[in-house]
Order: structure tokens, then sequence, then C-alpha cells
């Protein structure tokens, strides 16, 4: 019968809620008779209302008198959430005086004949969605009711997630029996938390100022976002001037973002929690029949979201929703380097404004959790949470190592039992007198270590106002990135360890994650010193030492190596293929590289078509070179990067015939290899790299005269300042006071021009394999610094090898006495065939002073 209300325009479920919650009330009610004392006289009075009632219920249906449904149902229609008014219609109507008629005939006969009403019922019972069983009787739980019973069988963490989708559930359903609700309508619920925005707890508008709020329930902040997503998506679609990549990545960065497919199973798994404190484990478990269950299984989810992804989608393929699931990436050192040199490390002339740099007058640098969280996430990679809740009690030394006992409390609101773990501090922290801050915290009578940053009222998480400090000031230094966030930070250091092939068990134990048989093993509490050096590895190349006005160590630099920067902006065409590419300076927005490919469509942008063309092979070639000098700022829309990688893959290397086989040439000396792999690239005439250096004594630190290294240059003759690090020339060495000094030349990008007497220029592909330089380069003979040998803050690795041909062009008395030199020194001029020639031409060169280099 109840399969005729498919095409009732009334709400189908809740009609149906209503009949089986009518049924129930009946049985129940003819149970309880039997089960009362017996009174003959009641019995027949009984009895003769039942026929009197039936006959009304006859002569209503032969009559279709609908108004007699709605007398029978106003006392069980509002347990359902139904509307008295709604019995008034024919189909609904008809279908509950059926039901109504089928009941008053099972009662007759359980109060004639004392038949089980459970047994003669079955059918009844059944047709409804009740199991022929006592338990099926009770009244049902409101779902008011099953969310504060699935709460308090919850672990804290789960509890919230729970009123997350109880609140939903609330706003949907409204506090209706949960035994009525039906799987089809589980699933509509399911579809809207789909589709409800992806911050829509965070919009009630409350916060320390406003308790009121702004009033909107969920289903109101959802229409909202629908009316937003619509007008935008009619604005979208309407201008002919985009192309349908444009259009997308218009409507992927414009849409409101809603939850994702991921997180909706953990919204249905909440609701499943709530509905089994409900109905029981018997009508949510996983080994009942697909038919049975109340709440979706996973796979009956994850079928549905294709039906669910096809109709998100207009005709031409846009999308008219979006998730945008967070992804993340490891901070790059460019990114890295900035935050750490930033005032915030390196000193600050305003307190409330802290990205302001310091002045001659007013320097001040503060020691707080904007200064000390950064620094623990990407050198121990703890959560903001976790690291925010620290105790002074717990930061101890245990095995000689200063360690933080993270999570031992049991108040503290942590993600997981993992996050449960002691870690040693890494030295970088002790060398910035961690230890002494904590102390001092300690005397100054401090319970937490940060606590200037307050729990918060609503949920007791210190993280969320943390993150809105660090996302202002982030602002303010432009490091505001989505892929590069907080959290992200936490990434760097599991990229770090990975590079260093630390074992997986390893990285889950610092991370806080689940640990394997190797940590348990080889690191366990008692391994603290031994984790302790492989944190110490990770190395971001910051520098620590003092400062005037300073009482504390503090970050005086970085020695990793920065690229400048450049945006990167792609035209493409509707098929998604590459029409035009610009390179610009991120600052000042002056272009420096301005392209279109050759064969590609008209691109839409004005100034993009007259730009100059170029083929598809020369353009990939020109961003390689690019690429070696610079970072590219990669477009945001995730076609135009993938195109443009795909781009990247026509053009040619400079190095691509000696590269792969220079790794394994310096890390083993094979003489071997090297005639099987380079020489035979070289002129024959030339004597391979193992002949010029057979022997040949090295310096103690593994560098002689001829070599290419990574060293630190002074900015200036007089400054106290350093340059990033780049490839500086072995020139010579000297012996002063009994200690050895390499005269070092620096370096610059080779570009096309006129060159100086006393450059010497690495351009050929052999001489670039064998000096490890990605690019063309000078070295400038006059611009020199002497290097102690064993000075690793200045000298940090080498490179490689000037090969024989630019070694035969290299003075002999210059490059191995390192003595002021009349001979003759090298000078390039420009070749046919695009590269660079060598010649010989006579020049002075000037020893520089210890330290400090000669212009």
């Amino acid at each position: 019968m109840t399969t005729e209300l498919a095409d009732s325009p009334v709400n189908e479920w809740r009609t149906k809620a209503l009949i089986r919650e009518f049924v129930r009330r009946a049985v129940a009610t003819m149970m309880a008779r039997q089960e009362a004392p017996f009174d003959e006289a009641e019995s027949a009075a009984y009895i003769s209302g039942l026929e009197r009632q039936t006959a009304r219920v006859t002569t209503a249906q032969r009559n279709r008198d609908w108004s007699v449904a709605a007398e029978l149902g106003a006392t069980t229609a509002p347990l359902v959430g139904v509307q008295p008014e709604s019995l008034l219609h024919p189909v609904v109507a008809r279908e509950f005086l059926a039901q109504t008629r089928a009941l008053l005939a099972l009662s007759l006969q359980v109060e004639r004949d004392c038949d089980n009403p459970l047994s003669v019922g079955r059918s009844l019972l059944e047709e409804v969605g009740l199991k022929p069983e006592r338990r099926s009787l009770k009244p049902p739980m409101q779902l008011s009711t099953a969310i504060e019973t699935a709460c308090e069988e919850a672990p804290p963490d789960v509890e919230t997630k729970i009123r997350a989708v109880g609140c939903l559930a609330l706003a949907f359903f409204e506090d209706v029996p949960v035994a009525t609700l039906s799987r089809d309508r589980v699933f509509d619920f399911l579809k809207f938390v789909w589709n409800m925005p992806k911050n829509w707890g965070q919009l009630h508008g409350k916060n320390r100022h406003e308790t009121v709020g702004s009033g909107l329930g969920p289903i109101q902040i959802k229409l909202a976002a629908d009316a937003e997503d619509k007008a935008l998506l009619d604005e979208v679609l309407s201008d002919a001037s985009l192309t349908v990549p444009e259009k997308r990545f218009r409507l992927v960065q414009k849409l409101r973002p809603r939850l994702t497919d991921g997180y909706l199973f953990v919204q249905r798994d909440m609701f499943n929690r709530i509905v089994r404190a409900a109905l029981g484990a018997g009508a949510t478990g996983r080994d009942l029949d697909d038919d049975e269950r109340v709440v979706p299984s996973h796979t009956q989810l994850r079928r549905r979201f294709h039906m669910w992804h096809k109709a998100a989608k207009t005709e031409c393929g846009l999308p008219t929703r979006v998730s945008r699931p967070k992804r993340r990436r490891s901070w790059s050192i460019e990114h890295l380097v900035k935050l750490f040199t930033s005032p915030l490390y390196a000193g600050t002339s305003s307190m409330a404004q802290r990205w302001r740099k310091a002045t001659a007058t007013r320097l001040q640098i503060i020691r707080d959790a904007l200064y000390w969280v950064p620094l623990f996430m990407v050198t121990l990679g703890v959560r903001p949470e976790e690291i925010l809740q620290l105790k002074i009690k717990n930061v101890r030394r245990r095995d000689g190592a200063l360690c933080l006992f993270l999570g031992e409390d049991l108040d503290e609101r942590l993600k997981n039992d993992q996050s449960r773990r002691v870690l040693p501090v890494p030295q970088l922290l002790i060398d910035l007198g961690f230890r002494e801050w904590i102390v001092a915290m300690r005397r100054a009578g401090n319970t937490w270590a940060f606590p200037d940053v307050e729990p918060s009222a609503t949920d007791s998480r210190r993280s969320q106002l943390f993150g809105n400090r660090m996302r202002t000031y982030l602002g303010h230094l432009n490091l505001k990135f989505k892929d590069e966030d907080i959290y992200a930070m936490r990434r760097t250091l599991s990229s770090k360890l990975l590079a260093l092939r630390v074992d997986p068990g390893v990285r889950q134990r610092i991370l806080g994650h689940l640990e394997g048989s190797t940590v348990d093993r080889h690191y366990s509490d008692d391994g603290l010193p031994e984790l302790k050096a492989l944190l110490d590895q990770v190395d971001y190349g910051v520098k620590v030492g003092r400062m005037n006005r300073i009482a504390f160590p503090v970050i005086t630099g970085c020695s990793a190596p920065i690229l400048p920067s450049v945006d990167v902006m792609i035209s493409l065409s509707d098929d998604e293929e590459i029409c035009a590419i610009r390179l610009s300076d991120p600052d000042t927005d002056e272009t420096m590289l301005a392209m279109r490919v050759e064969g590609s469509p008209s691109p839409k942008d004005e100034d993009a078509k007259n730009f100059p063309v170029f083929s598809a092979r020369h353009i990939a070639t020109e961003l390689l070179a690019r690429q070696s000098n610079h970072s590219l700022t990669l477009p945001a829309c995730e076609a135009s990067t993938a195109a443009l990688e795909h781009l990247l893959i026509l053009g040619d290397l400079p190095e691509r015939h000696a590269i792969a086989a220079m790794p394994l040439l310096l890390a083993t000396g094979d003489h071997t290899y090297m005639e099987t792999s380079l020489e035979h690239q070289l002129e024959p005439s030339v004597p391979s790299l193992a002949d010029q250096t057979e022997g040949t004594a090295r310096t103690a630190s593994g560098l002689e005269p001829g070599d290419t290294a990574i060293c630190v240059f002074p900015l200036t003759r007089h400054s106290h300042k350093d340059g990033q690090p780049r490839p500086g020339l072995i020139v010579g060495s000297r012996t002063l006071k009994g200690r050895r000094y390499l005269d070092i030349a620096r370096s610059a990008p080779a570009e096309p021009g006129d060159f100086a007497p006393h450059h010497l220029v690495v351009a050929d592909q052999a001489g670039l394999a064998c000096a490890r330089i990605k690019m063309p380069t000078i070295f400038d003979l006059r611009r020199r610094i002497l290097v102690a040998e064993d000075d690793t803050h200045r000298l940090h690795r080498r490179l490689g090898t000037l090969n024989a041909i630019s070694r035969k062009r290299l003075p002999e008395t210059l490059a191995f006495a390192g003595d002021i030199s009349p001979d003759p020194v090298c000078e390039q001029s420009a070749c046919p065939t695009g590269g660079f020639k060598i010649e010989r031409k006579s020049s002075k060169v000037l020893q520089p002073p210890l330290g400090k280099s000669i212009r």
C-alpha cells in the first residue's frame, strides 16, 4: 500500500513515518490491554467502540470524507513533524484510512480471541517497516535525545564532530523520532551536508565582542551561498571574452567552497553514531543487508557521489560546485628565509606591528608564541595546538637532552593518542636560548610556556587565536599562500626528513602519527640522543649570533641559497594549450620575457596578441634557462600549471649530456666511469679530468686551485652583511700565521655583451658539466676574497673543477700561487654559433685583502 505514496505531492517520507508511528502506537495499546487486569464490562464497551469506529471509517472511505483522517491522525502527526492539514490530501487520507480500518479489524480479533498481536499482525507491521518484535513497540527516541546520548559515549574530540553534524540534522529533519528516518531521507540529508559551505561553522558571527551573532541557521547559510554562486555562474557564462579554461579557473577560484567528499564520510560516521544511539547497533551494523540500513554504507555513499558530481556541472562541463580540498606543500627555502630574516626575528620598531623594521633608535625582539612556534614547527614538526599547550614543567632534561613532554597532562586537547610523545629540542632552538628563556619564564611564575595565547572561550583551543595573529603577520610579509599555510610547516620537516632517508616509523613518531615497529625497537624514549641527532641534520641555513642591544642570541642571517622570484602569467586556449606566456618582476610588474607560441590560437588578451612569436621548443628552452637562476611563481590555476609543465619537456637543458654522470664521478672518483661516460664527449686532444689531477695533492678541505665551490661573499667592500651563497673559483692559496687561506673569485651569470679582460667565462657544455654549474658564468678575477679553508660559515661545499680547456686559459702562476701576476688573463667574445669563445689578453690582477673584496 505504501508504495502508492510515491505519486503523492506531500512529503513521502514523513507520511510513511506517520503511518508507521500510528501502527506502532495501536499495536502497543493492544499489548498493554492483554497484560492489564480483565474487566468483562469494560471489554464489551471497548469492542462496541471499535465496531462504531470501523463503521465510521468505512463510511468516510465510501463518501471520500478526508476530514475523518485528519481527526484520527491529529495526535500522531506532530510526533513525526507532519501538519494535520496534510492528512486532508486525498492520496494521504485514503492510505491513512485504509491502515486505520486494518488496525481496527486487528484490534477486534485480538480483543475477542486473545491472539498475540505480534503474530496475527505480522504482515501489517512489516508493511510499515516494523519488525514483529516487542522492542519495536518502544516509543521512538527523539533526534535531540539521540545526539546527547551519542555525545555521552564519545571522546571529547569526537563529541565536537557529533554536535556539529547534529546541528545540521536538527535543522534538516527537525526534532523527529530517529525511528521515523528512512535511508532515502538520510541520503537527502547527506547531500544537504555535502553542499554546505566549507566554513559554515564559522559564520555564526559570534566573538568576544558579539555574543548574539548573525542568527542565521545552517539552511539560511546554505541558501545564501547558493544564491551567490548562481549569480557568479550567470556572470561568468555570459562573458564571451573568456575562454573555457579561464571560465573554469574563475569559477574554481570564486565559487564558495563546499565540504569535500572525504569529509562527508566523516560526517556520515558521526551521524551513524547518533542513529546507533537511538536504534542500537542492529540497525547500523556493517553485517546488515543494504536494504535494512538506515544510514547508507561507505560503498553506497561512494556510488551516490557519481550521480551528485554529474549533476554539479553545466551543459558545457563547467563546475557549479567546488570543494577545493586542502593541498599543502612544503615551504620553499625562499619563503622560510624571508620569514626567519623578517623583523620578527631580526628586530622590530613596534610591539603592535611587528612587521615594521627596526630603526636606529628603536630595536626590540619579543620572544613569545609568534616567535617560537614557527621555529618549533619547522624543526620539530609539532602541531600548533600541541606546542601552544606546553607547560613549563613539561620541559625536562632526559638522557642528556633537553626534551618536550607533549600531551603529558590529561586536560590537554590532543588530536589522537599518538600526540602524547617525548621529543628532544633541536640544537637550533638551544642555540637561540630556549632553555634560558624557559628558566626565565619559570622564575616569573608562569605555568604555560606561551601565556600570551589564551584558550578560546568556546572550545578552549589556542591555535585559532595564534593562527589569526600569524596569518596577519605573514600577510604583511607577502607570505600568505593557500598551499603554504602555517600547518604546512609540519610538512616541511617531514619532507626534509624524507630527503635524509629517515625511517618512516621515526618520522611518524616525530610528527605524532601511528608508530611502526621500527620506532618501538630502536627509537623509544631511551633513544632521545639518537632522535636529536636526526633532527639536527635538518639544516635551513639559519645563522645564530649576537646583536648589539639584545641580551640573548638571535638569528643574524641565513646562508641558504635564494633565487629571485619571477611571476609567470599564461594565456590558455579553449583546449587548455598555452597561447602566450609572460614573465614579470613581482615587485615592479616589469615584463622580463613575453612570447607567443607558434601555431597556437590567438590569445584573447589584447596585450598578449602583440608578443613576439617563437616555437614551443625555443620558449621551453628559455624557461628552463630562467629556472636555473630564478624561482618561477607558477599560476594558481592548475590547468595553466599543468600546461606549462608539459611545455617544459620540449626544451633543451644545457647540461643534458653530462649532468647524470657527474654526481657518481665526484662521489667515487671512478676513472673508468669518467673515460666511458664523459671523455668521449670532449675533443680527443683534451686530457681527461683524472689525467689532469693525477698526482696533485689536494688541500685539507678537499679543495684545490681550479675547483669551483659554493661560497658566501660580502655584499660590499666594507659591509658587515653577507650576500647569498654563490659559486666561486679557487684561484690559489696562502698561509698566514700558520693558517691556510683559499683565494676565491666570485661569480655572476654570464649575459651576452662586452666582457672585461679580467673575466674568466665558462660557457661550453663540457666546462659547465665539469664545473657543476647550470648556466654560463663569469668569474671576476679582480673581485676575490681570502677564506680560511676550515671556515664553514663562508665555505660550504665543492661543486666541481674547471675542465682542461678552461685551465689552460687560466695563468699558471695565478692559478696555483695566488700572487700578483702579469700573465695573461682570459676574456671572451661572442661566437657565430651563439656560444662563447675564450681568447687571451694580458692584464694585471691585484690580490684582495683578507676577507674583503676588490671592485
